[in-house]
């Protein structure tokens, strides 16, 4: 049985503290990777958690926000000023839930998904042109995206369109039977977008963990479903 290992190494890279912005954090991994190990075991130590969720707090205010909103007045096109906005968006709504939380357990989900978002913000903000996935059935086809979150997105999807979704499943055939192309944020070969676009024969990207944050409504994407990358071709406006 492989031994867990909480304690994050202090040198960077993608499973290492350092990943990101999260060196913001720096003076707090030691207590982070501890309020993981208690998570783990179903444990609080409350003087640890409301510490932590108290600096936390300052570090997105007086650090990360002010950073960003530097980085935007700094870009010098508008995809780059779009960018940044986006992560301004996430991130507000995230401050909301700092202002509003009480309770042990939420505060805990708080901390852990600023972490998370900071590991994943680097200093350049320039958005992803192209995205990979999973080949789950081939073709190569090029069409308007259509991101779809949730039931009263279904509206949006046109026939023809690139279907952009988290999963597939019964709930979805509307939308899938309309789009030239399915990319989806989970799932693998087995998957019901997979088997569903194999039958219909039409390109599958399936397992690229961020479609549906990258890509936007009327986005003009290329979907090449033999090497599973989705890239941009143009960005809506």
């Amino acid at each position: 049985m492989t031994k867990l290992e909480f304690k994050r190494k202090k040198k960077g890279g993608k499973a290492n503290w350092g990943a990101g912005w999260d060196h913001f954090l720096k003076d707090f991994y030691d207590d982070l990777d501890q309020i993981t190990k208690d998570n783990y075991f179903h444990r609080h130590n409350t003087k640890l958690i409301n510490k932590t969720f108290n600096s936390m707090f300052e570090i997105l205010n007086l650090k990360a926000i002010p950073r960003m909103k530097e980085f935007k007045n700094k870009a010098n096109n508008k995809v780059g000023k779009k960018s940044c906005q986006d992560w301004l968006n996430r991130i507000n709504l995230l401050n909301d839930f700092f202002k509003r939380t009480k309770r042990l357990s939420e505060k805990v989900i708080a901390i852990d998904s600023l972490v998370q978002l900071l590991r994943e913000t680097k200093d350049s903000q320039e958005p992803k042109k192209e995205i990979k996935g999973i080949v789950a059935s081939k073709g190569i086809v090029q069409g308007r995206a259509k991101v779809i979150l949730e039931s009263k997105d279904f509206y949006k999807m046109n026939k023809g369109d690139i279907l952009i979704i988290d999963e597939t499943d019964a709930t979805a055939l509307p939308l899938v039977l309309k789009a030239k192309a399915i990319v989806t944020d989970t799932g693998g070969q087995l998957c019901h977008a997979a088997i569903v676009s194999r039958e219909l024969k039409i390109p599958c990207v399936v397992g690229t963990k961020v479609a549906t944050r990258v890509l936007r409504d009327g986005d003009i994407v290329r979907v090449d479903a033999n090497k599973g990358i989705v890239k941009i071709i143009e960005i809506a406006k």
